[in-house]
């Protein structure tokens, strides 16, 4: 998109994005700045999806000037993006969408989905399955202490 604006209100944004004039392909809606400026050269661009899952997508995206490249994916928390393997921060876009900026050249573009609260309930998994081992293996020493332990009977 070569064209952002900055409109932080959901109402406002949704306001602009209702008027008559509003071409998506052309202005983006972004709920913070990304650091890019209006540039006179038209945008001359090319995307293209190169891996595509539910939690990963790559993009390789060439443009002649800065811009913003918008994913129609739904936005959530805990999306991030490199560009060249740099993090970057995604713009909530167009209310729903996710936007990063690039500068002009040939990129290489990788979302990840990876909450937080996804990497912790891994951790307290990982955790808890380690003190069940732990757990059950010391019941199976206890256990065969006592049988070692219990008098024969004839």
């Amino acid at each position: 998109v070569p064209e952002v604006r900055v409109i932080p209100n959901t109402e406002t944004a949704l306001s602009v994005m209702k008027t008559a004039g509003w071409d998506p392909r052309r202005i983006a809606v972004v709920d913070r700045p990304v650091g890019l400026t209006v540039s006179p050269i038209p945008l001359a661009d090319s995307t293209r999806i190169t891996e595509k899952s539910p939690d990963r997508v790559v993009v390789r995206t060439s443009a002649n000037r800065p811009a913003l490249l918008v994913l129609s994916d739904v936005y959530a928390h805990g999306w991030k993006a490199w560009v060249d393997d740099k993090p970057t921060p995604i713009a909530i876009t167009n209310i729903a969408f996710r936007g990063v900026p690039v500068n002009a050249g040939t990129h290489t573009v990788r979302f990840e989905f990876a909450p937080e609260a996804l990497e912790r309930g891994r951790l307290m998994t990982g955790f808890l399955f380690l003190v069940l081992i732990v757990y059950g293996i010391g019941y199976a020493v206890a256990a065969n202490r006592r049988r070692d332990e219990e008098p024969e009977t004839a």
